[in-house]
């Protein structure tokens, strides 16, 4: 494992700045929460962890029109290091 992404996203209600730092502390604050736990500390995952504010960059649309309830969220991604990586997409290649 490479790092863990914690995304911040909200609506488009409001102007981009303002927006891109209520969905940094959105992402600070379950980044926070997540270090708090057990499991955080015993694999020692702080390292790991970048919390990223996105604001409405990324907003849910639901037949073209913002779905704001679901676009006010969080997204928390994994990204593997490069060998590991590679070492899934031949497990998935020679699969076929």
């Amino acid at each position: 494992l490479d790092k863990i992404i914690i995304e911040g996203h909200t609506d488009s209600d409001g102007g981009y700045l303002y927006n891109l730092n209520l969905s940094q502390k959105r992402a600070f604050a379950v980044m926070h929460f997540l270090l708090t736990l057990d499991f955080a500390k015993e694999y020692n995952i702080k390292p790991l962890m970048i919390a990223s504010g996105r604001a409405y960059l990324d907003a849910i649309k639901v037949d073209g029109i913002e779905d704001k309830d679901a676009s006010r969220r969080i997204e928390i991604k994994f990204r593997l290091k490069n060998e590991d990586a590679m070492q899934e997409i031949e497990k998935v290649l020679d699969a076929e």
